[in-house]
């Protein structure tokens, strides 16, 4: 058995609600509802009841939300991008040996240049000999002066100058010989005479104890010699 109401059907207590009045300021387009509004079956909602809600906003998609890691992942994207490319196209092709060997044979001297080390500075050598001879001479007048003489004569065959103390004697039979010294500079590649001349009295007996000594060794001079670097000067050649 229907419980529908028969069509038509109205509450006793149902009182027809008045028409909306038009506003004060009607809009354009505002139209007068059309008789017979409300439309017929319209009820009086029941106590407790509400609106409808509107829909919920759509919610935003998760790069709008994440912008910051949009962009990280953007960045990497775009590196694996460039990463497969250079796998593709592969490394640069190589240049032909005979470029390559003409680069290489003109770069050459430049880089024997560069290398080269500086020339050590030669090592000072003072190097020399010498050789010396002595005699002696008599004075023609009553007072005057016998000299003993003698020269050494001093060769630098080193590389750097040299101070030379250069020493001469003549013998005396039965007594000290007679000596003399004097200090010279030479120079390298040269030689230098150094000469002596030493005056002794004629009345003495200086050149008697000469001769005496050299008649009884064979004629023999008896001078001695010797020469001894002290020092060095300037630089080494």
């Amino acid at each position: 058995m229907s419980t529908d109401p028969p069509p038509g059907w109205q509450h006793p207590g149902f009182q027809q609600p008045p028409p909306p009045s038009p506003p004060e300021h009607p809009s354009p387009g505002w139209q007068q509802p059309p008789p017979g509004y409300p439309s017929p079956g319209w009820q009086q909602p029941s106590p407790g009841w509400q609106a409808p809600q509107p829909p919920p906003a759509p919610r935003k998609s998760w790069p709008a939300r994440h912008k910051a890691w949009t962009s990280v992942f953007a960045v990497v994207g775009v590196l694996v991008v460039l990463g497969i490319i250079g796998a593709i196209v592969g490394p640069p092709k190589s240049q032909p040996a005979s470029r390559t060997q003409a680069a290489a044979s003109t770069t050459a001297p430049a880089a024997a240049a560069t290398s080269a080390a500086p020339t050590p500075a030669p090592v000072p050598s003072p190097n020399g000999t010498f050789q010396g001879s002595c005699d002696y001479t008599l004075t023609n007048n009553i007072y005057g002066n016998d000299h003993l003489i003698g020269e050494v004569d001093l060769t630098n065959t080193g590389n750097i100058g040299t101070v030379v103390r250069v020493r001469i004697t003549w013998p005396q039979e039965g007594y000290a010989p007679i000596t003399a010294r004097k200090t010279v500079r030479t120079k390298p590649g040269t030689t230098t005479p150094v000469r002596f001349h030493i005056p002794v009295s004629s009345s003495g007996n200086v050149i008697n104890q000469l001769q005496s000594w050299q008649l009884s060794h064979n004629d023999r001079t008896g001078c001695t010699y010797d020469a001894k670097v002290v020092r060095t000067f300037g630089s080494a050649h």
